[in-house]
């Protein structure tokens, strides 16, 4: 029977990223005199910062820190790493088969919409690549908060019974079980494939460019 909707995450997932959101994090903790390991921040990747900063740091921390962490963190990041962002080996073909497949291909992140418009930049057609984008600047509450996908399924006015969501983070494959959608784990940013399988993940492949090539086996088409 396969879906009619494929969800794609961003960063870690279309996206070769979440070491550069690692990089920018660590260096503004620096600059707030704090130093935060690369694999606690690597775990939190995926979630919005208004969920990862406190995980990484106390709720109390947060509130009384956490806006000028995100800001100094943001100036870095778009100043010295946007400019670098690639997509994965796969990310432009799998959008295009999946539309030749007549699927409904859409986009939601913890991001902010300004890094998403950038991405965008990389795709034929730009937004109109997708027939639906969220971003962190769209919801009040980002992943593993269902929030994101709820607002896609609202507007493509589809079920999540006929959708797929594509991710590489624990906080993607929580934030679909909550939406009631099936998720499909990618290995590319970092996670390892026992906890994407302990958190929901239906299939787990390499990358998106491992699931093109067994896409008519995947849960998408059968």
């Amino acid at each position: 029977m396969g879906k009619q909707l494929v969800i794609f995450d961003a960063d870690g997932t279309l996206a070769d990223t979440n070491h550069q959101f690692v990089e920018a994090y660590q260096e503004a903790f620096r600059r707030m005199g704090r130093e935060v390991s690369a694999d606690l921040l690597l775990a939190t990747v995926g979630m919005g910062h208004d969920q990862a900063v406190p995980l990484v740091t106390s709720a109390e921390w947060y509130k009384d820190h956490g806006a000028e962490l995100i800001e100094i963190a943001e100036k870095i990041y778009l100043a010295e790493y946007l400019k670098k962002s690639r997509l994965f080996s796969g990310a432009l073909e799998i959008v295009s088969a999946l539309k030749m497949k007549g699927k409904s291909v859409a986009l939601a992140s913890s991001s902010q919409r300004v890094i998403i418009d950038h991405y965008l930049t990389f795709f034929p057609g730009g937004k109109d690549a997708f027939a639906a984008i969220v971003t962190f600047d769209d919801v009040t509450h980002s992943k593993p908060h269902p929030e994101l996908f709820q607002k896609i399924l609202d507007k493509l006015r589809m079920s999540p019974f006929e959708t797929c969501a594509v991710g590489d983070s624990t906080w993607d494959m929580r934030a679909a079980e909550r939406a009631s959608i099936d998720a499909i784990a990618v290995l590319s940013g970092g996670t390892p494939e026992e906890e994407l399988k302990k958190y929901g993940a239906k299939e787990i492949y390499k990358d998106v460019k491992h699931l093109l090539r067994l896409l008519n086996r995947s849960l998408i088409i059968t």
